[in-house]
């Protein structure tokens, strides 16, 4: 804990109105470096804000807000409680423990895993609703034919 604090001196986004900001910026760039989010702009769309609050927040137009801080926490691995507080661990545990129905295998998967899957898995099942829907219509829609014509050479619309 003791070495996380150096890097949030005054020099540290010397703008920024407060040290829970400073802890903010610090847990991010801690991602970033380590390749768990792509960019500023990326974990603010994901968590419904633009690039510009960031930014907003980095030269200090503005203060941190409690949703703001509440929606990033929520998708990423940035330990709420200690921006807030300095207290604890800057990056929480983000893992699921999926258990099978009998307990006695389980699987831990990170978040990002996990939501990848989901994500996929919903994909595929609107796919599906998708291709029921479209063949329902082509199996309802009947096609007129002449007597009980199988070809069109048998219905009269052959070129000869």
């Amino acid at each position: 804990m003791q070495e996380k604090e150096v890097f949030l001196t005054d020099n540290f986004y010397p703008k920024a109105k407060s040290i829970d900001i400073k802890r903010l910026l610090y847990a991010i760039e801690t991602l970033l470096n380590e390749g768990k989010i792509r960019s500023y702009k990326h974990l603010a769309e994901k968590a419904g804000y633009s690039s510009q609050d960031f930014t907003d927040i980095k030269t200090g137009r503005k203060s941190l807000q409690m949703d703001f801080l509440d929606n990033i926490s929520k998708i990423s691995s940035i330990n709420k409680s200690w921006v807030l507080t300095g207290d604890g661990e800057m990056l929480k545990n983000n893992d699921l423990e999926i258990q099978k129905k009998d307990k006695s295998d389980n699987i831990t998967l990170s978040r990002e895993v996990f939501d990848l899957i989901k994500n996929q898995a919903e994909a595929i099942l609107s796919q599906q609703k998708t291709i029921e829907t479209l063949a329902s219509k082509v199996k309802d829609s009947t096609v007129p034919r002449e007597g009980n014509a199988m070809n069109a050479d048998a219905a009269g619309f052959s070129d000869k």
